[in-house]
């Protein structure tokens, strides 16, 4: 069983998993740090944080089974807290703006492949990248 992963470690991970292809997995690792919300709750928590932004409608078609829609950086800019996002574009060697970008460009297919049964995971179960 993996570890799980925090909200803000998802969020790295989406924004630098184009260089995570081209360094490898070892970049990966030192950008985590231990965080108290992990694995199934995280991602919980993550689609809350970006309904509350507005991007609710965005977010739940990335978990059902439907067509997912597209968000722009901006849009996730707009939707993460200022902090979330600096602490992520500082873990992963961008600005913030790099940083919403790719998060806008990887976060659809992520959500979609963690949750193919068109549900969230439960807090019981295991949620690794």
């Amino acid at each position: 069983m993996g570890k799980g992963y925090s909200v803000l470690e998802i969020l790295v991970v989406l924004a630098v998993s184009d260089k995570i292809l081209e360094t490898g997995a070892d970049r990966m690792n030192k950008l985590f740090d231990d965080s108290p919300t992990q694995g199934p709750t995280a991602l919980k928590d993550l689609m809350g944080m970006l309904a509350k932004g507005g991007l609710a409608e965005q977010a739940q078609s990335w978990v059902g089974t439907g067509q997912n829609m597209t968000v722009s950086g901006k849009q996730i800019a707009a939707a993460l807290p200022a902090e979330t996002l600096k602490t992520v574009a500082q873990r992963a060697g961008f600005s913030p703006q790099e940083a919403a970008e790719q998060i806008a460009k990887n976060l659809p297919g992520a959500v979609d492949k963690l949750t193919p049964g068109g549900d969230l995971p439960q807090a019981d179960s295991s949620l690794t990248i």
